[in-house]
């Protein structure tokens, strides 16, 4: 009975300790078998999260090319011709595959459609109307609607049979086309097979509408109103994903599903590019029960569903190894302090090859950000930075070290005291840490001392935090102002044209009653210019036209206006007029500077000109009415001879008159 008992307490000690470490063994597996699965969680979310926050710059920066174009028909007031779109449009294709085409979809009503077919056949594309999708890939003539919208102006080749397709089918087209218009937003077609571009074809179609220049387009009635057409892009899926991450890998899936989608249909597009496997379509359904990270892209204001999950070898990396060893350990060595001797051991490995994993994708998204052409920078939900790129940094004038850890309220005021930043930086942080817990994107444009425009866009995330994106747009702004100045200059001799000499002369008329004096306008035609053309050449004729406007421009003050109405025709408007004849004395010297001779090649010539003189008030209060007034002193300046000054008469009137109403008799006898 004493052996028994004796080996009851030898026993009693070794099962407490084989108990008691099984116990740790176990729970010490369970803590590391977690430890593992949240590392990869954690690791794979932010992975597919960066990829997310790469692809949708890159889809914004493709959309932005509509933008562009729509910029060109904005700032002209004068009908952009098919040449000054395609030349245009094809510099914005540069590099940027994944854009088919951009086009121009005017709206024309029935009246119209003759004359549009017409300057379209006119403009080098043969056979060109207005025409519809019929059966079996057909293209018939469209039947008399009330208005079409036909592709008009493309990027494609004046051959291709696309050119006055109408996009008013009764149908997606036109449904999407009306909710552009009356939004007033860039927005999408739904997805579709694209009938050119090479591979996978699938793709969709965007567009911006375009409102009749400096008519209202506040409300959905004036939108419908004064459309004058779109602008619109083919875009195709797959290369433009590629396109975007062009040079990365990533051990991910990635699935593309359409807009309104449910969760058993199939992706768009999808696509192993990142990793090694094939990829079969799967349903997002299919894709949720597992390791999954969903999101949304931008379309415009449509949103695409995207879900990313990791490759099989990658998730097969993540084998639970550590924590297999630490139990199996534990239960033969059923030693507390061998089996945590071994786990420390273990997860020593384990942790380096974590942080091996962790720094390879450190490689790949530092790769991505600092090859953006923008400055990305990402806050948390108090506003501190979590991530940025060297370009944000050299635009924010600081070295990258002194961005980490950095509050944007500290960057602000930093901003402030070396004078980059006018306004209240606690205000301007409280608004921008509001907008993006309220979920609310902004976009905002800043100028820098080096004389730099920047674009800055803030997309909220979902935990509060925000990611800045800033982009340069001053050589885009100096395109537009380039834009905006040919539109209201003659591009021969620099002098305002028609469009900017009438604004001119209203703002001098609005300003007549306080300055009680008058204006002058001096009308002036070349005498028999024609013959310059015919025996000198056009180049002379040029280098005359010229030269007129530089001694126009001599001889006239700074409150004085020149321009050039076309041809040979110039006017002079000549401000603080007090009499007639201070104004007659003033044409005899324009006369007098102008008759002087010009070289023209080898040959001396002497132009000599004929000009028509209007006053204001007393000859017209309007810029129409002093013009034809101006106009019709001329042709009795013309009709003296040429080589003389006549100034406005009353009586210049009714004799105009006189010559339409015979003429109009005339007419009637010949009908007759």
């Amino acid at each position: 009975m004493s052996s028994t008992w004796n080996r009851s307490r030898q026993v009693a000690p070794t099962v407490i300790v084989a108990i008691a470490g099984i116990v740790a063994s176990i729970f010490a597996w369970d803590l590391i078998l977690s430890s593992e699965d949240r590392t990869f969680t954690m690791d794979y979310a932010r992975r597919a999260d960066n990829q997310a926050i790469v692809l949708q710059s890159g889809i914004s920066e493709y959309l932005d090319k509509l933008y562009s174009v729509r910029a060109l028909f904005d700032s002209s007031s004068r009908t952009i011709t098919r040449d000054q779109f395609e030349s245009f449009s094809h510099a914005l294709l540069v590099n940027r595959t994944a854009i088919l085409n951009l086009s121009w979809i005017p709206r024309v009503t029935r009246d119209e459609r003759a004359a549009h077919e017409g300057s379209a056949i006119s403009a080098g594309v043969p056979d060109y109307h207005i025409r519809e999708i019929g059966p079996v890939g057909s293209l018939p003539i469209a039947p008399e609607r009330d208005e079409y919208f036909p592709k008009f102006y493309s990027t494609e080749t004046r051959t291709s049979p696309a050119y006055g397709l109408d996009n008013n089918d009764g149908g997606a087209r036109e449904e999407a086309l009306a909710h552009i218009r009356d939004a007033n937003v860039l927005s999408i077609s739904p997805p579709l097979l694209l009938h050119i571009g090479n591979g996978d074809r699938r793709g969709y179609w965007a567009a911006l509408p375009v409102y009749a220049r400096g008519l209202p387009h506040a409300t959905v009635d004036e939108r419908r109103r004064n459309l004058i057409g779109y602008v619109q892009g083919v875009f195709q899926i797959g290369v433009m994903i590629d396109t975007i991450f062009s040079g990365i890998t990533a051990p991910a899936r990635l699935y593309l599903f359409a807009p309104n989608s449910t969760v058993n249909d199939p992706p768009v597009y999808f696509t192993s590019y990142f990793g090694t496997g094939p990829t079969e379509p799967r349903s997002q359904k299919d894709l949720v029960g597992g390791l999954h990270r969903s999101s949304t892209l931008n379309f415009g204001d449509i949103r695409w569903p995207m879900v990313v999950t990791p490759e099989p070898a990658y998730w097969r990396s993540i084998n639970h190894e550590r924590s297999s060893v630490v139990l199996m350990g534990g239960l033969l060595l059923s030693g507390i302090v061998v089996t945590l001797m071994w786990v420390v051991r273990r997860n020593s490995q384990k942790l380096h090859l974590t942080n091996d994993q962790l720094r390879h994708g450190k490689i790949i998204l530092d790769a991505a950000l600092e090859n953006m052409s923008q400055g990305l920078c990402m806050f948390d939900r108090d506003g501190r930075i979590m991530l940025f790129n060297k370009r944000y940094a050299q635009w924010m004038g600081l070295p990258p070290n002194s961005l980490e850890g950095l509050s944007l309220l500290e960057l602000i005021k930093y901003r402030k005291s070396v004078g980059e930043f006018t306004g209240d930086p606690e205000e301007f942080f409280a608004q921008v840490v509001r907008a993006a817990r309220d979920g609310k994107s902004s976009t905002r444009v800043i100028e820098t001392s080096a004389r730099r425009a920047l674009r800055v866009i803030e997309q909220p995330m979902q935990d509060g935090g925000w990611v800045s994106t800033m982009e340069d747009i001053t050589e885009w702004r100096e395109n537009q102002a380039q834009i905006s100045y040919m539109a209201h200059h003659d591009g021969l001799t620099g002098l305002v044209n028609r469009t900017q000499l009438v604004k001119k002369m209203k703002d001098a008329l609005a300003i007549l009653p306080l300055g009680g004096m008058g204006i002058a306008v001096h009308f002036i035609d070349l005498d028999r210019f024609k013959n310059v053309n015919d025996t000198l050449g056009h180049d002379s004729g040029d280098s005359l036209l010229k030269t007129v406007a530089g001694r126009l421009l001599a001889v006239t003050r700074v409150d004085d206006v020149v321009g050039r109405l076309g041809g040979d025709e110039f006017v002079v408007v000549q401000a603080r007029v007090s009499s007639k004849d201070q104004a007659e004395e003033f044409a005899r010297r324009l006369a007098s500077v102008l008759i002087a001779p010009v070289k023209l090649g080898e040959q001396a010539f002497v132009a000599t000109v004929s000009i028509g003189v209007a006053l204001a008030p007393a000859d017209g209060a309007t810029p129409e009415r002093l013009l034809k007034s101006a106009d019709l002193a001329l042709y009795k300046a013309k009709a003296a001879g040429r080589n003389c000054i006549r100034s406005f008469q009353v009586e210049m009137d009714a004799e105009l008159q006189t010559r339409i109403d015979t003429r109009k008799g005339g007419l009637r006898r010949g009908v007759a």
